[in-house]
């Protein structure tokens, strides 16, 4: 996220289900790209700015390709202890904000 994820305002997913607000703190060792995030999702449409807020959900970059194609839950991550995350209603809502109608797919076979 931020200037080196390609999250500075808007973001190009297609549509996101339910309204969020909540800062992500996000892990990547690279270039310090990583830190904490404001993001807020109304009417399907997410912007996201780098904050210094206190972050709500905290996890390494390799985790967020995954949540942000919504090939997998937050929840579940979080049950593995990749996510950290103090309260489940947190978790609930970026589940639900990020659960895709369909899971992603690999255009071509590898």
């Amino acid at each position: 996220m931020g200037a080196g994820h390609g999250c500075t305002r808007r973001t190009d997913r297609a549509t996101y289900r339910t309204d969020l607000d909540t800062v992500l703190a996000v892990h990547d060792p690279f270039r310090g790209a990583g830190g904490n995030f404001a993001l807020r999702i109304r009417d399907g449409l997410a912007e996201c700015e780098p904050t210094t807020r206190t972050a709500t959900l905290a996890f390494d970059i390799n985790i967020l390709g995954a949540l942000y194609f919504g090939g997998q839950r937050a929840s579940t991550f979080a049950a593995a202890h990749r996510i950290a995350v103090e309260d489940p209603k947190v978790l609930r809502a970026f589940d639900a904000a990020f659960t895709a109608d369909r899971a992603p797919q690999l255009g071509w076979p590898f």
